[in-house]
């Protein structure tokens, strides 16, 4: 009895995962709303982050697995990346103006370099350079 059960448990998983599937097809492959273009309008930015300067004429130092969320001012949008261990993160974002914060890995915000401005714009087609410097003392 017991091996039934499993058997028809397992043909229940099937069929539950033969159903998403098919959804996901159909919502992905599925008609195009009338009107819809082909092209979206995307701007690329590459993120860098590091830690500031200990004192003056100090190095920057490259940091790895920060975790940067922007935020779109006018639409209300929300994106989170994180850096690999290079420092760096590619993210494609609509055209318009974001701001961004900084926070490990763990969560917690980090406090961004003073010097440097916390927005910046992406424009339609282009890829932009941003540096996240957080802060020596965190």
């Amino acid at each position: 009895m017991h091996f039934g059960q499993q058997k028809e448990s397992n043909n229940t998983v099937r069929y539950q995962n033969t159903i998403v599937v098919a959804v996901l097809f159909l919502l992905l492959l599925g008609p195009k709303v009338s009107g819809e273009d082909d092209r979206i309008d995307l701007g690329f930015v590459n993120f860098e982050t590091v830690t500031a300067a200990r004192g003056l004429g100090g190095a920057q130092h490259t940091k790895s697995g920060i975790i940067v969320r922007m935020f779109d001012v006018s639409h209300n949008r929300e994106v989170f990346t994180i850096s690999n261990e290079a420092g760096i993160s590619v993210v494609p974002l609509r055209p318009g103006k974001y701001c961004f914060e900084a926070f490990s890995i763990t969560g917690t915000r980090l406090e961004l370099d003073k010097s440097q401005s916390s927005c910046f714009t992406v424009p339609k087609d282009e890829t932009i350079t941003v540096g996240v410097v957080v802060s020596s003392h965190n």
